[in-house]
């Protein structure tokens, strides 16, 4: 038998379990994917997806589920009800035509198609900008 070790409240603490326990969460850890991407075409590449999820939702009229990509920033200065008082309701698609990413950030370019009062389809492009916080890529809302 080893040495034991005792908590402050006088619980018995076995340190091979907790030194287990401990390795077993580093290694799980050191399997996750990294959403940072190791590339500029894999941030493009996740970027991009995740731009055409945001504006798939924001078509749909699901805005809760396109307030989801928002940045904690930008949560942060809008809350969800202004979000979805001040939501496109006209945008009729969204095509991502570039991401071009940096190390934590990207700007997405889209064409966006959408019906103005008397002209219906009008394209448009669009600039966006995506920051990478906490291992995720988030939609930074202009304000």
């Amino acid at each position: 038998m080893g040495a034991r070790s005792y908590a402050r409240d006088g619980r018995y603490l076995d340190l091979r379990a907790t030194v287990g326990v401990l390795a077993i969460a580093l290694c799980a850890c050191s399997s996750l994917p990294d959403a940072g991407g190791s590339s500029a075409e894999a941030k493009s590449a996740l970027v991009k997806q995740r731009a055409e999820s945001r504006w798939a939702a924001t078509i749909k009229g699901d805005n809760i589920a396109a307030y989801a990509y928002l940045s904690p920033g930008s949560k942060s200065l809008m809350p969800l009800e202004q979000y979805i008082l001040k939501a496109p309701r006209n945008i009729r698609s969204a095509s991502v035509t570039g991401a071009d990413c940096g190390a934590d950030s990207c700007k997405v370019t889209l064409e966006l198609k959408y019906d103005a009062a008397l002209v219906k389809g009008v394209v448009t492009p669009h600039l966006e900008t995506w920051v990478l916080d906490n291992g995720q890529w988030w939609y930074v809302h202009r304000i």
